[in-house]
């Protein structure tokens, strides 16, 4: 009796976390980082029956650049990252925080502005929609990368 065995191998990657806006060590943009979990498999009838040499990568979405990271730091990260929301919502909060921020501060005199109610004030309106702590993540983030000297060429 004869059987047809089909069989396959290759890579397989899965978004573990979605990080949020960081610094790219290699490009200096800020852009929305993930944590993968990226392993060789192999399958039977398009099963996945083993999965080895498994790392952990966080990437860059700007230059598509990407570290490997060992399980001790991976722990590290989601731990301080637990605060973060998804990217829908992130994105959300960053696009309504720069809105405010323009229209608030454009053309005007910079030395009649009080930079920290403005944000304050912005926060507060945000967190009538928003989890308190994803507008503070976002805030944060914003404001880094806002005040960030170290601008890509």
């Amino acid at each position: 009796m004869f059987g047809i065995l089909i069989a396959g191998w290759g890579k397989n990657a899965k978004e573990v976390a979605y990080l949020g806006v960081l610094k790219c060590d290699n490009c200096k943009n800020h852009s929305h980082f993930s944590l993968y979990e990226v392993a060789n498999k192999v399958t039977v009838y398009f099963i996945p029956v083993a999965r080895f040499n498994k790392k952990n990568i966080i990437g860059c979405s700007i230059c598509e650049c990407g570290w490997e990271i060992d399980e001790t730091s991976k722990q590290q990260l989601l731990r301080e990252n637990m605060g973060t929301p998804s990217k829908e919502i992130f994105i959300s909060i960053w696009d309504e925080i720069s809105d405010e921020i323009n229209e608030r501060l454009y053309g005007k005199d910079d030395s009649s502005i009080d930079l920290e109610s403005v944000i304050e004030e912005i926060s507060t309106k945000l967190k009538r929609t928003y989890t308190g702590r994803h507008v503070e993540t976002v805030m944060m983030r914003f404001l880094g990368c806002a005040m960030d000297t170290d601008k890509p060429e």
